[in-house]
């Protein structure tokens, strides 16, 4: 009997140990794995309510530890240039909290936007992965609306010959609260005359008319709207882009180049080719000179194929974050010389 109630101590202290044993295989286990598992993600949002174009915004985001171990923050991303992110600390203790300040310079033609950050950590012990999602909301009230509160003026596609055109495009007062009750407008180029004209006391005729820009291909120049109460000019300002399409001989494929979102250092290549649309076959294009607007970040390299077609090798590379614009002047002959404008457009982001 003794010799059983033994043997029985025995089996329970056996299956004991093996119960400890494998317990700890799992934990070790479960903690060499904790790295390659997806990251946890964790979402906090904030409605800013209206706000204005050209508006600076901010707000502070609490950012809490969930775990047991330390998180270290590897990096920040931004959806965009227009906002800017800084963090407490970059180490934040095991079911502590730090701080995340979100500021957004709102664009002009934002509208609802939204502005988001992802703090990107790791667990110090093991490695476990967290990302963490502040997202900024906003509605971007407007001063005036143009044509069915259009972003910009589109003039579309125009035959050089027809030039000079003009175009009619109705303008309302929005939803800004500042008082004013006198509109004027001017445009940044001699290219486009504007004439105001009030219709009654929310809305306004604005004619444009575009002359002649001694080039082809895309247009692009700024209207400014100033605002009055009574005599007083108020400090406000409005500021929106005419585009346009001058169609002639000569086209450049494609109209305009857009590069995209891009991290800072990255290189993009394009190519614009220019196409004939003469009505005689045997007129050959050849490109006399590429000028970019901004030669340090744009670099054009004019290449000859095996087809005898002459093109132009676009390369786009920045080393800060932020947006970018400008155009591309090409001079190019065919039965005379040519000019032709392609814009081009990118945003750079950590």
């Amino acid at each position: 009997m003794a010799r059983t109630k033994k043997t029985l101590e025995c089996i329970v202290v056996g299956v004991c140990l093996g119960a400890l044993i494998l317990g700890a295989a799992m934990l070790t286990r479960s903690a060499s794995s904790g790295a390659t598992e997806s990251p946890m993600l964790f979402k906090t949002e904030h409605d800013c309510g209206p706000v204005f174009p050209k508006q600076k915004i901010t707000h502070t985001f609490q950012m809490v530890n969930p775990f047991d171990e330390a998180l270290q923050v590897e990096r920040l991303k931004r959806s965009c240039g227009c906002a800017t992110a800084e963090l407490g600390t970059a180490e934040i203790p095991p079911r502590e909290t730090t701080t995340l300040n979100m500021v957004v310079d709102v664009p002009d033609d934002a509208g609802e936007a939204k502005f988001s950050t992802l703090v990107i950590a790791q667990g110090k012990r093991t490695g476990r992965g967290a990302h963490f999602d502040f997202l900024m909301q906003a509605q971007s009230a407007t001063v005036i609306e143009i044509q069915d509160g259009m972003p910009f003026i589109q003039m579309g596609q125009l035959e050089c010959e027809r030039i000079p055109v003009t175009q009619a495009f109705r303008v309302r007062r929005g939803s800004h609260p500042m008082q004013w009750d006198t509109l004027q407008c001017h445009c940044s180029s001699d290219c486009i005359d504007v004439h105001l004209r009030r219709l009654d006391l929310k809305e306004w005729l604005l004619e444009l008319t575009l002359k002649d820009v001694g080039s082809l291909g895309h247009i692009r120049e700024s209207l400014e709207f100033c605002f009055f109460d009574g005599q007083e000019s108020l400090p406000y300002r409005l500021t929106r882009r005419v585009e346009a399409e001058l169609l002639g001989p000569i086209q450049a494929k494609p109209h305009s180049l857009l590069f995209g979102a891009m991290p800072i250092g990255e290189e993009i290549k394009k190519t614009i080719r220019l196409t004939n649309t003469f009505d005689e076959d045997n007129v050959s294009i050849s490109i006399i000179s590429v000028e970019p607007s901004d030669p340090d970040c744009i670099k054009v390299e004019p290449q000859k194929l095996n087809t005898g077609e002459e093109v132009i090798l676009v390369t786009f590379v920045a080393g800060n974050k932020g947006r970018y614009g400008g155009s591309i002047a090409i001079e190019a002959r065919a039965d005379r010389d040519y000019e032709l404008n392609v814009p081009y457009g990118a945003c750079v982001v950590d």
